[in-house]
């Protein structure tokens, strides 16, 4: 599967094993992901590949789907001013996905596993 800046603010579903693709247009920074809600700390999301920056060209990552569970995937806006001294006013935008991973076909999620204290 693969997302853009058009879907910034959605949440896709992605099966465990799956792969997703965010490609942003512009200049941003390699997008990240991190596990929220029940379970936050386990990885539901591992990030394969990853490359971003101010130059030319968009920013990808490429995420395999890992483990059952919510996860956030975000980048930021990475503009040339930003790494300037005085750095510009200009407000940083920013891109967020949701992505729910779900079991594959025939397989139940089970509880999700709580991380030790």
């Amino acid at each position: 599967m693969q997302v853009g800046l058009s879907d910034n603010g959605r949440r896709v579903e992605v099966r465990r094993g799956q792969r997703l693709q965010v490609r942003l247009a512009g200049a941003w920074t390699a997008p990240v992901a991190g596990p929220v809600g029940e379970g936050a700390g386990l990885q539901v999301l591992h990030r394969d590949s990853a490359e971003g920056s101010s130059a030319q060209g968009p920013a990808v990552a490429m995420f395999t789907a890992v483990r059952v569970g919510l996860a956030s995937v975000v980048a930021f806006e990475d503009v040339p001013c930003r790494h300037m001294d005085p750095t510009c006013a200009r407000s940083q935008a920013h891109f967020e996905l949701t992505v729910l991973v779900i079991p594959p076909p025939g397989m139940s999620a089970g509880p999700l596993p709580v991380p030790a204290p």
